[in-house]
Parts: structure tokens; C-alpha cells; sequence
């Protein structure tokens, strides 16, 4: 089993560093590996944060989109990746906001076909079931093609 030890000390260190502006940590999952090693991690990066919001001068201190609206100097490519990561969150938010109607969406259609009253209501519901709304406002999903 990996010793995270000297992974943490070394995190910690860099974080001390005010001239470090990010920190890369690679967790290797598998055969060999720690059995845990979120729980031995998170309260050593957790750490590593605090540090750094004190002591760094390159570190982002806030909202993104306000720190690249500030006017800093950013370098070019810093700016590229900030906002692709921008487009990503925004983009992982909206998926949740999907995936939360669609529960909502199966949650009711399910419901309603429990409380079928006959054989004809059930197939109703059952075809509202499998029929879900919320995903023929997708445009990149083949919906026709499933039902």
C-alpha cells in the first residue's frame, strides 16, 4: 500500500510557496494503491488551500469570471483555460439541472402508472414512462429512435 506521508509534506511545502499558483496531485487508484486515499487526502489538501489563500500572490482568489474581468494580466493561455473551464462548469451545471428533471419527469410518470385503475391506463402510463420529455430538448440525443 502507497504511503501518502511524503506526498503530503510535499503538498503542504509547495503551498507555503507564494510563487506557486497551482498545484497538480495525481492519486493512483488500483492494485498497490492506498485502500483510502481520499480520506487520508482531503483534510492534508484542505490544509494545502488554507495555506495557500494566505500566503500565495498568483493564487485565484474568488469567481473566476470576475478574477479574468479584473483587468489582471493574465497570460494568454491562462485565460484560454479559464475559459474552457468556465464553459465546462457551466456545462456540468446545466447536466445536473437535466438530470434532476429528468428524475422528477420518471418520478411522476412512475407514480402514475402505480396508480393505474385499468389495463389500458397502465399502457398509458407505461408509455409516458418510457417517453421522457425532458430529453427531445436535446439536440444532440437520437430520441426518435427509441420509441
Amino acid at each position: 500500500m502507497m504511503d501518502n506521508d511524503l506526498r503530503i509534506r510535499r503538498l503542504l511545502q509547495e503551498a507555503e510557496d507564494p510563487e506557486v499558483a497551482v498545484i497538480l496531485l495525481d492519486v493512483v487508484l488500483g492494485f498497490g494503491a492506498h485502500a483510502d486515499p481520499a480520506r487520508e487526502l482531503a483534510p492534508a489538501i484542505q490544509q494545502a488551500f488554507k495555506i495557500a489563500k494566505k500566503t500565495s500572490n498568483a493564487l485565484l482568489k474568488g469567481d473566476i469570471v470576475k478574477e479574468l474581468d479584473s483587468g489582471k494580466d493574465f497570460p494568454i493561455a491562462t485565460k484560454a483555460d479559464l475559459s474552457l473551464l468556465i464553459g465546462e462548469v457551466k456545462a456540468l451545471k446545466e447536466t445536473h439541472a437535466l438530470i434532476e428533471r429528468v428524475g422528477k419527469e420518471l418520478e411522476t410518470d412512475f407514480c402514475n402508472l402505480l396508480k393505474s385503475k385499468s389495463f389500458d391506463d397502465f399502457i398509458d402510463n407505461f408509455k409516458d414512462l418510457v417517453k421522457i420529455d425532458e430529453l427531445k430538448k436535446i439536440k444532440y440525443v437520437v430520441y426518435e429512435k427509441y420509441q
